[in-house]
């Protein structure tokens, strides 16, 4: 089977990404211990946990208020960090499904252009089992 190092790479990262649960609240929460963090919220919303934590990121000539928003899934996995820096909106700092969609449609083309399909198979067998059927249906829409 053809798997260059880019694809092994991709798949331990995917698999990396699967597998990483993320900060967890209780160490967000010990961040209130520290001179510079004031306020830590949290909110339920439908399953999902949102964790608010205000900052101050000071320099020697300034001090800049920042929130980071932490967003949990019932399994307390890290889904989404956001950051809003004094004024400005919030952005996405990282997004667990956005991670793993851009690692498969890259791992989905790569083993499509260089394998057959027992071969893309093959390395399908090495993906966590969760994933394996969105990567298949990539590579049928690839095909």
């Amino acid at each position: 089977m053809r798997v260059n190092n880019k694809i092994k790479s991709l798949i331990d990262e995917l698999t990396a990404t699967h597998l990483t649960i993320g900060v967890q609240p209780s160490e967000i929460a010990d961040a209130v211990f520290e001179d510079n963090y004031k306020s830590i919220e949290s909110e339920n919303k439908n399953g999902m946990i949102t964790m608010s934590v205000l900052f101050w990121d000071r320099d020697d000539e300034s001090s800049t208020s920042v929130i980071v928003r932490y967003t949990y899934n019932p399994n307390r996995v890290l889904m989404r960090v956001e950051q809003k820096v004094g004024n400005r909106p919030f952005k996405t700092q990282w997004d667990r499904e956005q991670a793993i969609d851009s690692l498969l449609t890259e791992i989905s083309n790569h083993l499509a252009k260089l394998n057959s399909d027992v071969n893309v198979q093959r390395a399908m067998d090495t993906v966590p089992s969760e994933l394996r059927l969105v990567i298949q249906k990539r590579l049928t829409l690839v095909a």
